[in-house]
Order: C-alpha cells, then structure tokens, then sequence
C-alpha cells in the first residue's frame, strides 16, 4: 500500500473527536457499522470494484471545488468514466420552508467579527440581467445569499452575520425540519447520484450525503442528530462502494480565502467537529488544506484514489 505524506497531528486530533461530539459507545456503534459496509478499512479497497462515489466533504473554503476538479479532470484523462455530483442542504421544499421562515422573522442569528477586511467599502447587490439571474456570482456570494450579510461596526471591522430558520426552538420543529429535509433530498440523492450511477458513471461528489445530514444537525442544533432514525436513512443512501476524503482548514485560512462570503465561526465550528467525527468512522483520507499547497493536496487525493484497483 502507498504511503501518503498526511500530517499525523490531524489524524491524532481526529481521534479525539469522538469525545468533543459524542459518547464512545456511539462512536463504537458507527464504527461497527460502516465496518460492516466496507467503509472503514483502506485495505478492502483490493476486493472492490471501481468506485461507485467518491464524496468530499469539509468546511466551505477548505479547496473542495478546486480538489474536485482536478480529480475529475485526472480521471477523465485515463479514460475512466466520471461525473461531477454536488447536494447542498437546504433542498428544494426545505428550502422553500426556510424562506417563508426568513420572510415571516421565523430565524435565528450569528455573528463573527471578521476584523478589517482589504476591501471594506459597502457591499452592493450586483446588477440583474432580464432573466432576474445575477450576473457573474456564485451562489455562496454575500451579495445574493439570502443566509449572511456582512455590515461594519463604527471601528470598521467587517461583521458577517448569519440568519437561518428558528427550527430548533421546539421538539415538533426539529422533527418537522428533520423529516422535510429527508423527503426534499432523497429524489436529488437518486437524480445526481444513482442515475449517474446506473449509467456507468463514477461520481465524484463536492458535497453530498455526510454535508446534508451535518447542515441539517446545525439546524436542528443538536450535534447528536448524527444518531437519530433520520440521519440513518441518510448514512445508509450512501453507495456501498465509497471513497471519503475530507478537506479541512483553520478559520483564520478560511477567512483570507474568501474573505466577506466566509461562514460564521460557529457554523464552521459545528461542522469541523461533525466531520471530525464522521471521518474518523468512515476511515476518510483526511488533509489539512491550510498546511499544505494545491498542488501537493491533490497529489495526495490522487496517490489516495490510485489505490482502488480499477484507477491504476
């Protein structure tokens, strides 16, 4: 087996999250679980077939984008079959649910202050064309994301603030949001996984199943989410045949990447702990993109990835 050039440091802090999100007998729990799917060990990889998915996950700044398209681009490149798959929570009715919350002042807020930025003039909704589509933007931009606004105090320290629905303000609520989310997604995990899948394609997944059951624990605000019957169903969507990889960086790195369109502290905190959590029970290929460059992070995922059979 090739060895890969990860920092032990992260691997050691990996296995001391199942004592930040949960009891150990849970961790013993999930273990034993994705054990029994092959998830876990690395090793297996030599009885499998090709593929099925290959899911990134990590905190948004982390290289998720940049790292996917380079696999893909590698991949295509010898030939084999590769679709790129992306799922972001809230999904469709939920997300249509969390509007009308935001609208009727149904939500709850979070702040970071992010200090003075190099660019701190104000922010301005950037032009419209006729189709009522904005011009050039993705869709984590401040500008047009309907979640965050950045505002400056009388020092001129930019402030990212944060709305998302009050969903965990009562047990019905957190159920009701719980089970939206689960009907919204699973016809979106089948159309931009299993279809491509049942084409022959391998998918390699910027965000998928293990973002969506983290968002929707941060909305619930309850990290033992991760345990409930819903996030089951989720976990058990997953193809059998699955490759983990999870990108992480500091907040600080976060912020000089992106600048005004980075999350809140606390939303970044919560998923760090999650995916902590979640690749150490999927046995992920984890890399702290803040230590390393692009392009050693991507020869890292393609040594890691060489190592299915079929990608040789």
């Amino acid at each position: 087996m090739k060895k890969l050039p990860i920092d032990p440091l992260l691997y050691e802090e990996m296995i001391l999250c199942e004592d930040i999100i949960c009891e150990k007998p849970f961790a013993r729990q999930y273990r034993r679980f994705f054990q029994e799917r092959k998830f876990l060990k690395m090793e297996s990889w030599l009885n499998l077939r090709r593929p099925a998915l290959i899911h990134f996950f990590g905190p948004d700044g982390s290289g998720k984008t940049t790292q996917v398209d380079i696999l893909l681009r590698q991949l295509l490149s010898k030939g084999v079959p590769a679709k790129k798959g992306w799922i972001r929570s809230p999904h469709t009715l939920a997300f249509v649910f969390a509007m009308l919350f935001l609208k009727i002042g149904l939500y709850r807020t979070s702040s970071t202050q992010l200090g003075k930025l190099a660019n701190n003039s104000p922010l301005e909704k950037q032009p419209i064309n006729v189709k009522g589509q904005s011009t050039n933007l993705p869709p984590w931009d401040i500008r047009i994301n309907p979640w965050r606004k950045v505002s400056y105090d009388r020092d001129g320290n930019a402030v990212v603030c944060e709305r998302i629905p009050a969903v965990n303000s009562n047990s019905f609520l957190r159920w009701f949001w719980a089970v939206t989310e689960l009907v919204s997604v699973l016809p979106l995990i089948f159309y931009r996984v299993y279809f491509k899948l049942l084409l022959g394609y391998s998918v390699v997944a910027e965000r998928c199943i293990v973002d969506t059951v983290t968002t929707i624990a941060y909305f619930v605000d309850d990290v033992e989410f991760i345990r409930s019957p819903v996030a089951r169903v989720l976990i058990n969507c997953i193809p059998r045949h699955t490759m983990f990889i999870f990108l992480d960086s500091d907040y600080d790195t976060l912020l000089k990447r992106r600048s005004f369109n980075v999350e809140v502290k606390r939303f970044i905190e919560f998923q760090r702990k999650a995916y902590y959590y979640f690749s150490h029970s999927f046995g992920a290929l984890a890399i702290d993109t803040s230590m390393f460059s692009v392009e050693d992070t991507a020869t890292m995922i393609s040594q890691y990835v060489a190592l299915a059979p079929s990608f040789h």
